[in-house]
C-alpha cells in the first residue's frame, strides 16, 4: 500500500506522457525544513503516489534526498526538472516567486517511476516494473 505522495500544481515537462514513463527518473526541488528532510530521508526506497493536482499519474520510488541551494542547480538539471525552454533566469524568477529569493536552501528529490496510469481513449492502462 502506498501511503506517501508527491504533488505537483504545474504540468512540468517531466510529467508529460512522453517523459513520465516506467523506469524514467525525475527530480523535484522542495522547501527545506528539518522535519521534511528527516521525512524524506526516512522514506528513501519507498513508493510515492504522484499527483498533478488531483489527477493520479502513477507511482515512483524515492531514490535520493539531498540539501541543495537553488543557485547550485545546473542548467541541465533545471531543464530536466521544469521545462526544456527554461533558462537560469527563468528558474531564479520561479524561486523568487515561490520562496522570495533566488538563493534558496531546498531539498533535491530524485524519483524513479514505477507505475504509470495513461488515459488511452476510454481506458486506463496500468504498467508496472519489478
Amino acid at each position: 500500500m502506498v501511503d506517501a505522495r508527491i504533488k505537483f500544481s504545474d504540468e512540468w515537462d517531466k510529467l508529460k506522457s512522453n517523459k513520465f514513463k516506467v523506469g524514467n527518473i525525475f527530480t523535484t526541488f522542495r522547501r527545506y525544513k528539518p522535519e521534511k528532510y528527516d521525512y524524506y530521508k526516512n522514506h528513501i526506497g519507498k513508493e510515492f503516489n504522484v499527483l498533478l493536482g488531483k489527477k493520479y499519474l502513477g507511482t515512483a520510488i524515492l531514490e535520493n534526498c539531498i540539501k541543495k541551494r537553488s543557485i547550485d542547480i545546473r542548467i541541465n538539471e533545471i531543464k530536466r526538472d521544469t521545462y526544456e525552454k527554461y533558462s537560469v533566469d527563468d528558474f531564479n524568477n520561479l524561486m523568487i516567486k515561490f520562496y522570495g529569493t533566488s538563493n534558496f536552501l531546498g531539498l533535491w528529490l530524485t524519483f524513479k517511476i514505477k507505475k504509470v496510469n495513461v488515459l488511452n481513449k476510454k481506458y486506463y492502462i496500468q504498467c508496472d516494473f519489478k
